[in-house]
């Protein structure tokens, strides 16, 4: 069975039955990360400049990649429960107005992204290839403590 309607301490083989990594005991870690894109030039699989105004072609996914690099990254919340209500925090980072001078703003020239990291001990520690099992989280480019 996927799911049983039995507490989970309750289940013999836990590798059987879907669970939520994160529930209402878990902690985990909130990271936050702002991104702004590194070019403006992007490249249509062929080679050739898209056509300003002209949409990327469906399932062309060279011509959607963007390149974009991290403005902040870090974790604002270290073992934070779901159950967790109006926290706020503050960041400060630098937003580079050059941006902002293009003609053609997108929605990936400026975002941001939420990260919810299960802290130990958690249902992540069991899955194999995740970034705690091979302790690599430079991927993210976080501190971690």
């Amino acid at each position: 069975s996927i799911y049983l309607g039995i507490p989970i301490e309750d289940v013999e083989n836990r590798t059987e039955i879907v669970q939520p990594l994160v529930n209402r005991q878990q902690t985990f870690d909130l990271v936050a990360t702002v991104w702004a894109r590194t070019s403006q030039d992007v490249l249509h699989a062929n080679g050739k400049q898209p056509v300003e105004g002209a949409e990327f072609e469906q399932g062309d996914k060279e011509s959607q990649a963007v390149e974009e690099e991290p403005l902040f990254s870090d974790v604002i919340f270290h073992e934070v429960r779901l159950q967790d209500k109006d926290l706020r925090t503050t960041v400060n980072f630098t937003v580079p107005t050059k941006l902002f001078r293009h003609r053609d703003l997108t929605n990936y020239d400026l975002r941001a992204s939420v990260m919810l990291i299960p802290t130990s001990p958690s249902l992540l520690d069991h899955m194999t290839g995740s970034p705690r099992e091979t302790k690599d989280v430079s991927q993210f480019d976080i501190e971690t403590s």
